[in-house]
């Protein structure tokens, strides 16, 4: 692998923070504190990192999204997955790679994204993603603009499932480092305060 990651100035970073929340009540899930800040907080952290500029793509509260990057409604109250956010998010993606993320990862460490970028940069591959525990994390992934374009067109054509879309295209990077919890459960946020008991 080379000692040089792929650019930041090469990436934009895309953020999907428009599911319906389904298990949270119904709630905007990237809006939920964890530790202190909202879980779509940590995340745009993360892409700022690793990404020159930043998308996201939201249904709900679109005024508070917008502090964090371009905001982008990938079709109202269908709330139709992965595959509606990054179809919207293809469609104003214009860097050569894009860094795809789910909203409610804020464990995920920094040096996950960086072992993306550092395979990207050897031009092995269109898209490429982390499998954690022996299971495909399709949330977790890094796009060409050839790639992303693809997906997007995939999307019209009626795929919504992108770990499908994923499986026989993208090359997976083993990660077994800390960091892969979902948070899609109240339970498993952390707040900044005790509960009072």
């Amino acid at each position: 692998m080379p000692d040089v990651p792929l650019s930041t100035t090469m990436i934009d970073g895309l953020l999907l923070a428009g599911g319906a929340g389904r298990r949270m009540g119904g709630q905007d899930k990237g809006l939920l504190v964890h530790r202190g800040r909202p879980l779509a907080a940590h995340m745009i952290a993360l892409l700022r990192e690793h990404s020159g500029r930043q998308l996201i793509s939201c249904n709900r509260h679109l005024d508070v999204y917008a502090q964090w990057g371009r905001i982008f409604s990938d079709s109202g109250l269908d709330y139709e997955g992965p595959m509606a956010g990054l179809a919207c998010l293809a469609a104003h993606s214009e860097a050569p790679w894009a860094l795809l993320l789910p909203c409610d990862m804020p464990e995920l460490r920094s040096a996950s994204l960086l072992s993306l970028r550092l395979r990207a940069s050897t031009g092995s591959a269109a898209v490429l993603g982390l499998r954690h525990g022996g299971k495909e994390q399709p949330l977790l992934s890094l796009w060409s603009h050839a790639a992303l374009q693809e997906a997007a067109a995939a999307y019209q054509q009626g795929e919504r499932s992108l770990r499908r879309f994923m499986l026989d295209r993208a090359l997976w990077i083993d990660d077994e480092g800390d960091g892969f919890t979902n948070i899609n459960e109240a339970r498993l946020l952390i707040t900044s305060a005790p509960s009072a008991s």
